[in-house]
């Protein structure tokens, strides 16, 4: 299959922008994907990066559903090179949706207006496997055992 057909798979959803895989699974699946700053329709698209993979998605819920968002924003608070690395994180992202096509500079990864306020593990979680510095999708992924042979994506 190509990646559009998987990903809308993954997503049981057709995808609301143009994408390209940036982090693929041990079987070569896609599991995360940079989305264009907009939405076919010229809507801007509310995070960068977004997480397609179904066994990471399903194991993030289970941490935000056990008060993930809570412990980390703890976490976070109590961490200044965190706090400072994402504070940073959140400044390349809103740079980059002014430098593209005129979005505004007001909401960051999540779609966020508060940098520092956490809303999505998901989103963070892809952000940092599509290779940025992000301190919570690291921590995230420090509590999950990547799926050993999953075979979601294979049906």
């Amino acid at each position: 299959m190509d990646d559009i057909t998987v990903v809308e798979k993954q997503l049981k959803r057709t995808t609301a922008s143009d994408f390209r895989v940036v982090f693929r699974c041990d079987k070569n699946f896609p599991a995360v994907i940079r989305n264009k700053e907009l939405t076919r329709d010229g809507r801007p698209f509310p995070t960068p990066f977004w997480l397609t993979c179904p066994a990471l998605k399903k194991d993030i819920a289970k941490i935000e559903a056990a008060g993930g968002l809570e412990s980390f924003q703890i976490k976070l608070e109590e961490n200044d090179a965190a706090r400072e690395e994402l504070l940073d994180r959140e400044r390349r992202i809103r740079q980059n949706r002014v430098n593209h096509n005129g979005l505004s500079a007001d909401v960051g990864l999540t779609g966020n207006r508060e940098p520092l306020r956490l809303k999505c593990l998901h989103a963070h979680t892809a952000d940092f496997l599509a290779g940025e510095q992000n301190p919570i999708g690291r921590l995230v992924m420090k509590e999950i055992t990547w799926p050993n042979d999953c075979q979601i994506c294979d049906r």
